[in-house]
């Protein structure tokens, strides 16, 4: 038993390592990980200010803290190289796929469906997202102190060590912080309740509180996350069709894995007229839940299995509109599907008992095991870097303007800025109302020389919406580059009036003061950089300009020998100089 049982374990661990071993030689995509980590200045020193600042901000429409913590320890040892963080993330994974393991065998004393659920879950094409994406450390890291918390609930069922129950909160309150979809863990607890046939006496139901007061604060933290982005609103009646396709196409997706894609955009004119799938979608999901109701008549484990996918998916399935260009997602699988993968064990091993099916069944089980890892091993490609990742789901959907945003500005960052035009150009053929690609086709042109063109953009971008923070400081850059500062200014402090915190824009408005010969002002702008990042080079240098403007070229002098202690090159003539400026003025 114990040799079947370590057996199992490793072969779960190896199958998993080596269909995702291609994520090794991935670097970063420009789909968040730019936000949550490469730009992002929060992961680049651990400190009490930046910890304040992880815990008390939204990254990309989420409250991920602890996820932002994680990049931060990574940074702060291994810089951006790209291997480590995707290795982190598959280590977290096989992890996971330890825990799923344990759950199961715990939950019903099987090897065997312990065994199969933790290796389809392992191996599963769904996952390649949530591992092969760095910025999906949160689902992996979030999954993990998921899993861990109902082993350790299990645990207190089974011994009623009140530390085991003490530990099983912590770690959701860990998962929590790494990601809001955690919310769900209380249901789940009611439902292993109900699997161990538990009574729901008062006391059972009252160890539960301390797990939804958490659960509320972190539906409270992802309401206010997603009120950060746009998405779409549609009646409650489509709100039920779509929730209703979401459910069915995850289900699907989840048994059998095909016509998969990185992204899944909103279907053209959802609004006015879905496809006929959508309205045949809610009759699909009535059927599934009726033949798991019926199922309970011979077991009570199809039913577990399915009641774990609605409840740990409905944070994400349309119920209440997800902000984004996405209908769907395959990360969002990663707990939701170990519920339907448990179903799918349990009758490979009904099947399996019986002496006529059992070779059938273990072949069947090997073939699919090897479609999905083959599967798996094929898509971890895709996320290469972001040239690969778009021209995957352009493949897949032609018309997506977020695709083609995505990729031109893939090709902007490249430098190639013919090819980055064409796609933003592309974008907005599709979607006139596009304001991000009129933005990036607006630094596209700017990059190129083509400054008309350029402004005429950046313009078009404020005007389809007000509030572009982005567009605003873009134009303002462009207006400084033509020597046209004092309208620089006016953009800069627009942007400063809705983002307070825009650094750059304090750096760029003092400058802009600075060539207008107001150095008071500019090194006010400097100074409110320096108070939130007092080693900002950028800063420190110009407010030395600024210094040496109003003749003040002691606290000119000050500044640049900070930048010299922080490395920064500095040429020994400008100390000579300002040092010769100070015996001068003392003269």
């Amino acid at each position: 038993m114990r040799y079947i049982f370590i057996g199992s374990i490793v072969v779960i661990l190896i199958a998993t390592f080596f269909s995702f071993i291609p994520v090794l030689n991935n670097g970063f995509v420009n789909w968040d990980d730019d936000i949550l980590l490469t730009r992002n200045p929060d992961i680049r020193q651990i400190s009490l200010s930046r910890l304040k600042n992880i815990f008390s901000s939204f990254y990309g429409g989420t409250y991920i803290p602890l996820t932002i913590l994680s990049f931060s320890v990574e940074y702060r040892f291994f810089g951006k190289d790209p291997k480590i963080y995707h290795l982190t993330n598959l280590l977290l994974h096989i992890l996971n796929c330890l825990s799923v393991f344990l759950l199961v065998f715990f939950l019903t004393k099987n090897i065997t469906i312990a065994f199969i659920t933790a290796l389809l879950f392992g191996i599963h094409p769904l996952r390649v997202e949530s591992v092969a994406w760095v910025t999906e450390r949160k689902d992996v890291l979030y999954a993990f102190f998921f899993f861990t918390s109902l082993l350790l609930y299990l645990h207190y069922i089974d011994s009623k060590r009140l530390c085991c129950y003490i530990f099983s909160i912590i770690l959701f309150l860990f998962s929590f912080l790494a990601k809001g979809m955690a919310m769900t863990l209380p249901f789940v607890l009611l439902l292993i309740d109900w699997f161990r046939a538990r009574k729901f006496e008062r006391s059972v139901l009252l160890e539960k509180i301390p797990f939804f007061v958490i659960a509320i604060i972190s539906a409270v933290f992802a309401i206010l996350a997603q009120q950060t982005l746009k998405g779409h609103t549609f009646s409650f009646f489509k709100n039920i069709i779509i929730s209703s396709y979401t459910l069915v196409f995850y289900l699907s997706r989840i048994i059998l894995p095909v016509g998969l894609a990185p992204f899944y955009p909103f279907p053209l004119n959802i609004a006015d007229k879905p496809p006929l799938v959508f309205f045949l979608a809610p009759f699909i999901f009535i059927l599934f839940l009726g033949l798991i109701i019926m199922s309970r008549r011979r077991t009570n484990k199809i039913l577990f299995g399915g009641l774990f996918f609605i409840i740990t998916i409905l944070p994400v399935a349309q119920i209440i509109p997800v902000a984004g260009p996405e209908i769907t997602a395959n990360r969002y699988t990663y707990i939701p599907s170990v519920g339907i993968l448990f179903i799918l064990a349990y009758i490979f091993f009904v099947l399996m008992k019986n002496r006529n099916l059992r070779v059938i069944a273990i072949l069947g089980l090997i073939v699919i095991a090897g479609f999905y890892s083959s599967q798996t091993f094929k898509r971890c490609r895709f996320w290469k870097d972001s040239i690969t990742l778009w021209n995957e789901v352009l493949k897949r959907y032609p018309e997506s303007p977020h695709a083609y945003n995505q990729r031109g500005l893939a090709y902007l960052e490249r430098g190639s800025y013919t090819r980055a035009i064409g796609d933003f150009s592309r974008a907005i053929a599709i979607n006139p109302d596009f304001a991000g690609s009129y933005n990036n086709r607006g630094i596209a042109y700017r990059a190129a020389g083509r400054y008309g063109q350029a402004y005429n953009d950046f313009s078009e971008a404020i005007f389809i919406d007000s509030s572009f923070v982005d567009a605003f400081y873009n134009r303002g850059n462009l207006l400084m580059k033509v020597g046209e500062f004092s309208r620089a200014i006016d953009d800069y402090s627009y942007v400063l009036k809705i983002r307070p915190d825009y650094l750059e824009a304090y750096i760029n408005r003092g400058n802009a003061y600075g060539r207008e010969g107001e150095y008071q002002r500019a090194i006010e702008d400097y100074n409110r950089v320096l108070e939130i990042e007092p080693d900002n080079s950028r800063a420190l240098y110009n407010r030395a300009v600024a210094y040496y403007g109003l003749g003040r070229y002691k606290d000119a002098l000050n500044d640049i020998r900070r930048l010299k202690n922080l490395g920064y090159p500095v040429e020994p003539d400008i100390i000579d100089i300002l040092k010769k400026n100070i015996q001068g003025s003392i003269k």
